[in-house]
């Protein structure tokens, strides 16, 4: 029986429409905001907290994009998607020492397009199965 891992991750938008994303030290590392959920915790619980973590923002969701399931070797990793709006924060990360020491950052774009153009590039070149991912999700809120 294979391993389970739940995620979340989350189009992040201020009230001028720009988004958030996470960029780091490594040349391919660009992905939503977001991270692993603790078993007992909600994933609508967890995505609030792993935002404040990763940007220093206070949000609200608006909507639930939806849910994958990824097998990779013995682990099966279960992600739950959401839109969310910046409500208040100082924008000021809380990184845990693993994300610290990968040079994780938050990095604000125009708007989706913008992000969902940067997602595109780095899938092109690198062709990583989370970034592909998280540029389907962008792409199918942008359609929404």
């Amino acid at each position: 029986m294979a391993r389970k891992i739940y995620k979340v991750r989350a189009i992040v938008a201020d009230k001028r429409g720009r988004v958030y994303a996470i960029e780091g030290k490594a040349s391919h590392v660009l992905q939503l905001v977001g991270g692993s959920r603790k078993a007992s915790e909600k994933p609508s619980k967890a995505i609030l907290r792993e935002v404040l973590e990763e940007t220093g923002f206070e949000v609200k969701i608006t909507h639930r994009l939806g849910r994958s399931e990824v097998k990779r070797g013995g682990v099966r990793e279960i992600t739950t998607f959401y839109v969310v709006k910046i409500v208040g924060g100082n924008g000021k990360a809380k990184l845990t020492g693993r994300e610290a020491r990968r040079g994780l950052h938050s990095v604000r774009y125009a708007g989706p397009k913008s992000l969902l153009t940067a997602l595109q590039n780095k899938s092109a070149r690198y062709g990583r199965s989370a970034v592909r991912r998280d540029e389907r999700l962008v792409r199918g809120s942008l359609a929404s």
